[in-house]
């Protein structure tokens, strides 16, 4: 793990490196022209020059990166403003449904109740017509039955002398004063019902009149409501007119920045591609040399080889000459050991000899010599 992590931390440590040599290199290279910046370029080392290269590679690839996380970030926003558009376009339209199905509800149920209460209305004008008309007759009847009546009491008051006579008729007038009582009776019963029937017929005109003030007062509020849902539609109709026109501005914005990032890249990679260019030029020409000067080396490097493998030719040669002296003083060792010995005698009694001959009795010693050898 710590050789992971050192590798890690080097590489961190590396890119940092090349990142601030690129920004303080492109910040140089920025106020220069082309010639001056192919100049630059060409004078930095190699090193340096991979650097520059690695950077502008590294600054590429994090542009692209950018570019689609900018990609990415527009589809989701494209998603979520159709998401959005809809769902508000969707939430509007159900909330003026819901408007529009309430109120039609309302005025159904209004239409119904109004017609039910013209309905009972006009059944209250016919029994109050009917049980006016009752009265009306019930009153003549009672009106003539009093007239009668009156002439019965007259008729009973001129003949009460002859009682015995007229018993007939005082039952008569019993029956009439029964019958007017009744009558009577019934005309207060029709009297009541008439009051009962007018007390609901005012309180139905004014229950009536309630209803058509809360229906006027409906009908305001419907009035409203539907000025309020055309209202509400035209604001919808301009939301969406807003929102096709935001989509199209947005849809235009991103075509502009879609042309201007193209742009910025292409430049950026013409730019880039460039400057790779003229490295690559400078690096092959550089290579061009480098590859001439190597096989001029290899040249001088094959003549060394040919004149090292002609004298290790002729120093095998030696060798093996040696190995042959060596192998014949080997074999021969006593006789060449003699000869040796013979001829370092000689050389040495040569040498005496040459020395005795200086001296007065050198002939003494060179007789004596000679008698030796």
């Amino acid at each position: 793990m710590d050789a992971v992590f050192g590798r890690v931390r080097d590489a961190v440590n590396h890119l940092g490196h090349v990142h601030d040599a690129y920004v303080q290199q492109n910040r140089v290279l920025q106020n220069m022209p082309n010639e001056k910046q192919l100049i630059e370029i060409r004078s930095m080392s190699e090193q340096k020059i991979r650097e520059l290269l690695e950077a502008q590679l590294i600054k590429i690839h994090q542009n692209e990166r950018e570019i689609e996380g900018l990609w990415k970030e527009n589809h989701d926003l494209k998603k979520q403003l159709s998401y959005a558009e809809s769902h508000v376009v969707r939430l509007q339209i159900e909330a003026v449904d819901k408007a529009a199905t309430a109120i039609n509800e309302m005025l159904s149920t209004f239409d119904k109740r109004e017609v039910s209460l013209t309905t009972g209305l006009c059944d209250l004008k016919q029994k109050y017509a009917l049980l006016s008309a009752q009265n009306d007759s019930l009153q003549l009847q009672l009106t003539e039955a009093n007239e009668k009546l009156e002439k019965m009491t007259v008729v009973t008051f001129i003949k009460s002398l002859s009682i015995p006579i007229y018993l007939s008729s005082v039952e008569e007038i019993r029956e009439l004063n029964k019958a007017r009582d009744l009558l009577r009776f019934e005309c207060d019963s029709l009297q009541n019902c008439k009051q009962h029937m007018e007390k609901n017929l005012c309180d139905t005109k004014n229950y009536v009149i309630d209803l058509e003030s809360e229906l006027k007062l409906v009908k305001e509020q419907l009035r409203i409501a539907r000025q309020e849902c055309s209202t509400r539609e035209n604001d919808i109709s301009k939301l969406r007119d807003d929102l096709e026109r935001e989509k199209e501005d947005s849809r235009q914005r991103m075509v502009q920045f879609e042309k201007k990032v193209t742009k910025e890249s292409d430049d950026y990679r013409a730019k880039t591609e460039g400057k790779f260019i003229a490295f690559k030029e400078e690096e092959d020409r550089k290579y061009a040399c480098a590859l001439r000067d190597i096989k001029m080396k290899l040249q001088t490097s094959d003549r060394q080889r040919i004149e090292a493998e002609l004298k290790l030719a002729e120093v095998e040669k030696q060798r093996r000459d040696a190995e042959a002296k060596v192998i014949h003083y080997e074999n021969n060792f006593d006789h060449i050991r003699g000869q040796v010995e013979g001829q370092a005698i000689r050389h040495m009694v040569g040498g005496c000899m040459n020395a005795l001959a200086s001296f007065p009795s050198a002939r003494k010693i060179e007789i004596g010599t000679r008698y030796i050898l």
